[in-house]
């Protein structure tokens, strides 16, 4: 992508990059596995995480969600 940026005459550093994560919409708590992923994911410039499925999620579950992947996340990166 840097490459592609390049030859285009686009600063890489300028262009945000997001990325779906399906699997933070389950209720069971994020994993090592998972903390693994999101990390690779910011090595490999990744700026923002949407999760999907909540477009379908009513929005009292979507809301609970959301705070416990904040909690979560927070919790190992604070």
């Amino acid at each position: 992508m840097r490459t592609a940026a390049t030859d285009a005459g686009r600063d890489p550093d300028a262009i945000e990059i997001t990325n779906a994560a399906f699997a933070l919409t389950a209720d069971d708590p994020i994993g090592p596995a998972m903390h693994d992923e999101l990390r690779r994911m910011e090595q490999f410039g990744v700026s923002r995480i949407v999760v999907p499925r909540l477009l379908d999620t009513p929005l009292a579950k979507a809301l609970e969600q959301l705070d416990r992947l904040a909690d979560e996340l927070l919790a190992v990166h604070a």
